[in-house]
């Protein structure tokens, strides 16, 4: 379904933005640094919610509609995605339970973060992947009316 797979970029996008953060922390770049951290908690909701919205649209054919749509069929799977979605959501927890975590929850954070990364690249070529393998050649349906006509040497104008 074409939805969940705009769905799903947008939450590639939003992982990405989120992991420059550190990128533009370490540069030394003074207002890069500040744009990403005024919007880091703002791009993780985001991340999480189009990733969550992905995973309930999941697992329709391109062609579905709205009547036929399955929900949440591939999320509560096990699946690279739900693993992703799990992480995202562990990432957030660390940040919400910081003053508990102490000086341990960056350390968890960003580790989370890689780990996040890591199985991010391998869900998208997963699918990538799968998508490529999977799709089918339709071949016009021979009959043997069809293959009747073809021989059929009356049919050719002398």
């Amino acid at each position: 379904m074409i939805i969940s797979e705009i769905l799903a970029w947008l939450a590639v996008i939003f992982t990405v933005l989120l992991a420059l953060k550190y990128i533009a922390r370490i540069s030394k770049h003074r207002q890069l640094n500040r744009l990403f951290r005024k919007f880091h908690k703002h791009l993780g909701i985001l991340m999480i919610t189009t990733g969550l919205l992905h995973g309930i649209l999941a697992g329709n054919e391109e062609t579905t509609n709205l009547f036929d749509m399955q929900f949440m069929s591939k999320l509560f799977t096990l699946n690279l995605g739900s693993v992703c979605l799990f992480v995202a959501m562990l990432l957030a927890l660390t940040y919400m339970f910081r003053k508990k975590l102490k000086k341990r929850w960056m350390f968890l954070h960003r580790l989370l973060t890689i780990i996040l990364l890591v199985l991010l690249v391998l869900h998208v070529h997963e699918e990538i992947d799968r998508q490529h393998h999977n799709k089918e050649v339709n071949f016009p349906e021979i009959s043997e009316q069809s293959l009747n006509q073809l021989w059929d040497v009356s049919m050719i104008d002398k």
